[in-house]
């Protein structure tokens, strides 16, 4: 009779055992009844903690998340009223600014907006010193396509009755508002005005008065709205999210200088175009009590004819 060589016997041994231990361990699981002695389903304490550091947080509707938190606010459409500070930049108005902006939103399908903003003029005599300027918009707003869908947001809050941190996530409607908006801006530059000397070759040699002048443009585009919110005073978290874009044509100034002007720094004249158009958004970064937000835009000015920067944060 053939004999197997000693290694491939205990190799064997162990296979054999390991099958039974594992068919041992299937059947009683499968049947309710108790695991042989010193075996158990249950994980090691490493197991156990691993697996509740992975474990996901669980998912609530709105009306699961009201039974949980009394005072939750639920948003589905964007604050009625909303008022925020702005400080930034808007080229080639204001190389900074501080001001504010009026959101209002009678119904979720009217957008009316304001803005207005103090700060440094852009196009002025070096010679002058400092000099303030305003700039200001408004404009009204119609949303032809409004819907509204449902997002998961990630809630971390504080627990009241333990003061102990807490996870989990919330199914939230999400507003989506594609606006038709039309309104009107103004902006103020000082450019120079030659009175005498005007054919010198060099702006230093000329003699050049500053020309004031508030200018007054209508513009018109689209803008898309997308908006979410959730809040609790109480369980101490504010989820918010809010975003526009939009596309605007500007028209020329209604109102543009009388004589012919030029820039103060290297005597070139400043043209105009017959229209002008910018590109920009509006976003939330974050929110606890404050909300803070980043907006700013880009394109062309139609007067003086050249770019158009916006670039501002909003608390």
């Amino acid at each position: 009779m053939q004999t197997w060589p000693a290694s491939f016997r205990l190799a064997w041994t162990r296979l054999c055992a390991s099958t039974a231990a594992a068919v041992t361990l299937v059947s009683a699981t499968a049947q309710g009844g108790a695991l042989p002695d010193g075996q158990s389903l249950a994980p090691t304490q490493g197991n156990a903690a691993e697996a509740e550091d992975h474990e996901a947080p669980p998912l609530l509707t709105g009306a699961e998340l009201r039974n949980m938190m009394a005072d939750v606010n639920v948003f589905s459409s964007p604050d009625p009223v909303r008022i925020t500070v702005l400080l930034g930049l808007r080229y080639p108005y204001q190389p900074v600014g501080v001001g504010a902006v009026l959101d209002l939103y009678p119904t979720p399908w009217l957008r009316m907006s304001a803005t207005y903003s103090l700060g440094l003029t852009a196009i002025a005599n070096p010679n002058d010193g400092v000099k303030f300027c305003n700039y200001a918009e408004a404009s009204v707003a119609v949303a032809p396509f409004l819907f509204h869908d449902e997002t998961t947001v990630d809630v971390s809050y504080l627990d009241p009755a333990t003061d102990q941190p807490g996870k989990l996530k919330a199914l939230v409607p999400t507003y989506h508002g594609a606006f038709v908006e039309g309104g009107g801006m103004t902006g103020f530059i000082s450019p120079a005005r030659c009175i005498d000397h005007c054919d010198e070759p060099s702006a230093s040699d000329r003699d050049l008065v500053s020309e004031d002048t508030q200018l007054f443009m209508f513009f018109a585009g689209l803008r898309y709205v997308y908006f979410h919110g959730l809040s609790s005073e109480r369980f101490r978290f504010a989820k918010r999210a809010h975003t526009e874009i939009f596309v605007h044509l500007i028209t020329k100034p209604v109102n543009p200088p009388d004589h012919p002007v030029e820039s103060w720094t290297n005597g070139e004249p400043i043209e105009s175009a017959p229209y002008g158009g910018r590109i920009g958004f509006e976003t939330l970064l974050f929110c606890t009590k404050l909300c803070v937000g980043l907006g700013g835009s880009g394109g062309i000015s139609p007067l003086p004819r050249g770019p158009m920067v916006e670039f501002h944060f909003t608390y």
